[in-house]
């Protein structure tokens, strides 16, 4: 008999087309060998191609169903997707944390859909944020998503700012030259570099979550942070040419 799974939860919006979210989290999960559960925090009326609107779950709904879960089993680790504001995040870690300390988080900051459709109501107190951050593992940001939440005009500065709190890939899949190179910052204030060829024209939808849900999936099986990352990102090379379409494959 082959050993259990480990267990891991997406709590993320529902995207229809599969490309982002809850359901490409869970393709994603499948393709590492971890169990993935799922929690809605948003309907999203969207295919890879257009956004139309979003319908926010209550917060009390998302407790009742992190209850349920917990209750039944031993989740490894979390990766939180969209969500609407900085307090609709503090009750989703809080109440992780509550029920389980050792749960670690992965926090995907997506604030503005590529369209520029924005989830995320502008961050006007700083202490709940560094209070949310304390008790998250790890978040990955892109350049855009660094500035908005570390509030510097340098995005470098921002990630470190940030970093002071809980460790932060910041992500280069909208850069320039031959190399994406992300950057992790850690905690002890340690920097790594974290390469690979840059994939002209391949642009995935949804390949933010399938990298953050990929990094979950490696924390959970008791890689590091920084070798969780660095598999990541040799998994998002792969994906991003596993078609010619808007929407990778994960086979």
């Amino acid at each position: 008999m082959q050993g259990a799974r480990q267990i891991v939860l997406s709590v993320a919006g529902f995207d229809p087309s599969a490309g982002a979210g809850v359901l490409a989290d869970i393709k994603t999960f499948e393709r590492f060998k971890v169990y993935g559960l799922g929690i809605s925090t948003a309907t999203t009326f969207q295919t890879d191609k257009i956004f139309k609107d979003c319908i926010w779950a209550k917060a009390e709904e998302v407790l009742r169903q992190l209850n349920l879960l917990f209750d039944r089993f031993e989740v490894s680790c979390v990766k939180i997707g969209i969500v609407p504001d900085v307090y609709f995040l503090s009750t989703i870690v809080s109440e992780i944390k509550s029920l389980s300390p050792d749960t670690q988080i992965v926090w995907d900051p997506v604030y503005k859909s590529s369209t520029g459709f924005s989830f995320f109501a502008e961050v006007n107190d700083e202490f709940i944020l560094s209070e949310i951050l304390r008790n998250i593992t790890l978040i990955t940001p892109n350049h855009s998503e660094a500035l908005f939440f570390g509030k510097e005009e340098d995005v470098q500065k921002s990630a470190k700012r940030l970093s002071a709190f809980c460790a932060v890939l910041l992500k280069d899949g909208h850069g320039e030259g031959p190399l994406s190179t992300d950057i992790l910052y850690l905690k002890s204030g340690e920097e790594r570099s974290i390469s690979s060829e840059r994939i002209e024209g391949a642009a995935k939808h949804g390949s933010g979550c399938v990298l953050s849900a990929a990094i979950t999936s490696l924390l959970a099986q008791g890689n590091s942070i920084e070798e969780s990352c660095r598999e990541a990102k040799k998994y998002i090379s792969q994906f991003l040419v596993s078609s010619n379409e808007l929407l990778g494959h994960h086979a």
